[in-house]
């Protein structure tokens, strides 16, 4: 990955061949390195993460599909996979996997290392429903006080893909009050 943010930085202002040629090199080194343990979650995400970051998505789907397969009892698998097929370029039959991932992760009984990731997940999830009109055909499974528009300015999600990791995450917002894992909920706002 460094190879892509050396290559992107030395060559802002070159053409798109030298460009191209620089993504070609990033992407066997990544490719490489991947071969060293295909069937790593680990590294499968991370490659799938880098390849969204260079607007690859049609690399992406296959690769996020085969980690849900390896890791079932993960809900991030259907989640990464919701939010790239949402991100795809949209169709009726895609709609209804993307709901069928998030209701995975909403309503699945985790193991206790993946806690509240079903509110981060029923926020992505409502959004979708808003921008793609489909609050009727989810109210079914759903109860209703969780379907809602939830409009933000901002919104920082942090990912990570290790057991025994704690990270705390501190907004300092313009006023200068700092929204924590203590002090959740701000006077313009903000919470975590």
């Amino acid at each position: 990955m460094f190879i892509l943010e050396k290559c992107r930085l030395d060559n802002s202002n070159a053409s798109n061949s030298t460009v191209n040629k620089c993504h070609i090199l990033g992407l066997r080194i990544l490719t490489n390195v991947l071969e060293l343990e295909l069937e790593s979650p680990q590294l499968l995400r991370t490659f799938a993460y880098k390849l969204v970051e260079l607007g690859l998505l049609n690399l992406v789907e296959n690769i996020l599909r085969h980690i849900v397969n390896l890791r079932l009892d993960e809900p991030q698998s259907y989640r990464d996979l919701a939010l790239l097929l949402q991100e795809s370029n949209i169709q009726n039959k895609t709609i209804a996997e993307i709901s069928d991932l998030f209701k995975t992760v909403i309503l699945g009984e985790w193991d206790g290392r993946f806690a509240e990731i079903e509110v981060t997940t029923l926020h992505e999830f409502n959004w979708f429903l808003f921008e793609y009109h489909q609050q009727q055909q989810i109210s079914n499974f759903l109860d209703n006080r969780l379907i809602r528009h939830l409009p933000v300015d901002l919104r920082i999600v942090m990912i990570w893909d290790t057991n025994d990791t704690d990270v705390d995450l501190h907004v300092i917002e313009p006023t200068g009050e700092e929204c924590y894992y203590s002090h959740k909920n701000t006077a313009i706002g903000g919470m975590i």
